[in-house]
């Protein structure tokens, strides 16, 4: 292509849709890569064609009628040069102990000796002639380079896997997250599947995971609409200016009630309610946050004895308890603005109650099926007792729950599920997650029993849990890792050192495959050796790569 650019560069300088056809599948996706992400050996030439700017296509052999053609010219022409200085610039980001230990650990793994040897003789056309584990190494095979006993890709040094671990630790060692850690890599090393072991490794780590962040919100779960009034209570205790109120909320209907506590017992918690009962009747089903009051004995007795069932939410988690916490909020929204412009509460309680939703009325009428008097004017008739269809009630605060789902859903991820046994992160505090196991999930809720390291017991909403991930493959936390963890990903068995880069010429010649065999064990084993010698007058470039003299057609 350049020889081309050069020839004709009358014709070509300027043109900003240049063309350039190719039969070198590999040729198209160099020259779309940075220059300095290019091999080394073809970085003075691509640039040399740079300021042409081409758009190098890929095309069928057989489709090159052309360049076929004129490439079959069998005219005498002065030989080219085969041995063009190349000049590689590689820079090494190590210190000269690790350096050396890097060489070392290349020149005793079996792989990229196998691969230094391809680098220098040549590979093969189809990768199906190749090892398993070199086949890896093939699809960029033409950007691999050697240098100083090390095999570059590009910038990247290709680093043999029984160093693996010890480049992890140093890549995590300022704790970046995944992308900081694989982008921190990719600027300096190569190993195949790098980014899957980064990751892997950054999940794993236990400082990490002690001081991750909260996890976000994640999706509401909406409980089932109650078929009848009073039928679902939820109650809470809350404090606005340095007194104690206990309020209580219909699910059905939204009615809700609140009074002042002298004392924030179980007692007075217990008195208030019997009151509520007496006047509405008694609920089915009682939701609380389990605070100190809602789980005495004395409170467990009196609902056992009014059989009422008692629903607990998730401790620490407020959303779980979230038709009371609602409530709470407009209670003291009410309360705080009546007290601003010194009006009555009460009155204002009285107009909330009245004040219809949609098409399913105010929760007073949904509760009493009548309308209760107001301030306002209104005719006798309108006070009447009306019977609201409850299965309306019904499907329209279903429609109304699956609305306000969906708007508070955007954004946030499903709840994670969680079985007996998983091992857990738990959120102990903020920036502080402590290791735990799950023993057993509530019901059908998003809560579950932890056990932590000291045997103790905790439940808590699967918000505060994240999966914990432990070290298997990469060693041990705060320990060199072991080299034996390493060997064993590797199927190739050790074998000798390769011969040193910088020689330029070798009597082995260029294979054609590899062959593919097995040790008894099964393990594939390296290249074969050929039984055939290259002749004397084999030509090698700068890098020491075996130059092959084209093929031509020749007509007798």
């Amino acid at each position: 292509i350049l020889v081309a650019c050069k020839k004709y560069h009358s014709h070509v300088w300027g043109n900003t849709h240049l063309v350039v056809e190719t039969d070198h599948k590999p040729l198209e996706n160099i020259f779309k890569k940075p220059l300095h992400k290019a091999p080394a050996r073809l970085q003075r030439i691509l640039f040399e064609i740079m300021p042409y700017n081409p758009h190098v296509k890929y095309k069928l052999g057989k489709e090159l009628f052309i360049a076929d053609t004129l490439s079959r010219d069998i005219k005498n022409s002065p030989e080219p040069d085969q041995n063009p200085t190349i000049t590689i610039h590689v820079a090494i980001p190590f210190s000269n102990t690790k350096l050396e230990q890097l060489i070392k650990a290349v020149n005793e793994d079996p792989v990229l000796t196998q691969i230094k040897n391809l680098i220098l003789d040549g590979w093969p056309e189809n990768k199906k002639l190749l090892p398993e584990e070199i086949q890896n190494y093939f699809s960029f095979r033409e950007e691999l380079g050697v240098y100083e006993n090390l095999i570059v890709k590009g910038e990247q040094i290709v680093i043999p896997q029984i160093m693996v671990p010890t480049l992890l630790k140093e890549i995590h060692r300022s704790h970046k997250g995944v992308e900081g850690s694989i982008k921190l890599a990719r600027e300096n090393v190569f190993w195949p599947k790098m980014a899957l072991d980064i990751k892997l490794y950054v999940e794993s780590c236990r400082t990490c995971q002690a001081l991750q962040k909260s996890k976000p919100m994640e999706q509401i779960t909406t409980g089932e609409i109650p078929e009848r009034p009073w039928q679902v209570v939820a109650s809470d205790l809350f404090n606005l200016n340095h007194r104690d109120f206990l309020i209580i909320a219909d699910s059905y209907s939204g009615f809700f009630d609140f009074v002042e506590l002298k004392s924030c017992t179980s007692a007075a918690v217990i008195n208030q309610m019997k009151r509520w009962f007496s006047t509405f009747g008694i609920p089915d089903q009682i939701n609380s946050d389990g605070g100190p009051q809602y789980s005495s004995h004395e409170f467990r007795e009196f609902l056992q004895s009014w059989e009422i069932r008692h629903r607990v939410s998730s401790p620490e988690f407020a959303r779980s308890n979230g038709l009371a916490e609602r409530y709470v909020q407009e209670a003291k929204l009410l309360l705080k603005k009546c007290q601003k412009e010194n009006s009555d509460p009460f009155l204002a309680l009285l107009n909330h109650r009245n004040t219809p939703r949609g098409n399913i009325g105010s929760p007073v009428q949904r509760l009493m099926g009548r309308r209760t008097k107001t301030l306002l004017p209104c005719l006798p008739s309108s006070l009447q007792p009306r019977l609201i269809n409850p299965e309306e009630v019904c499907q329209s605060l279903n429609k109304m729950h699956e609305n306000e789902k969906i708007a508070a859903d955007k954004g946030k991820t499903a709840p994670m599920m969680f079985s007996s046994g998983d091992q857990v992160m738990w959120r102990k505090a903020p920036r502080n997650w402590v290791p735990a196991e799950v023993i057993v999930r509530q019901g059908n809720s998003n809560s579950y029993v932890i056990q932590t390291a000291d045997g103790a017991k905790y439940r808590r909403n699967s918000w505060f849990l994240q999966p914990r991930h432990d070290r298997k493959s990469v060693g041990k936390e705060g320990e060199t890792p072991s080299p034996d963890l390493c060997k064993s990903r590797s199927s190739v068995p050790p074998q000798s050192s390769p011969p040193e880069a910088k020689v330029m010429t070798s009597p082995t010649p260029a294979p054609k495959s590899i062959a593919k065999s097995s040790s008894p064990q099964g393990s594939p084993i390296s290249a074969a050796v050929p039984t055939t010698l290259q002749p004397s007058n084999e030509t090698r470039t700068a890098s020491g790569r075996l130059v092959k003299p084209p093929k031509r057609l020749y007509f007798d």
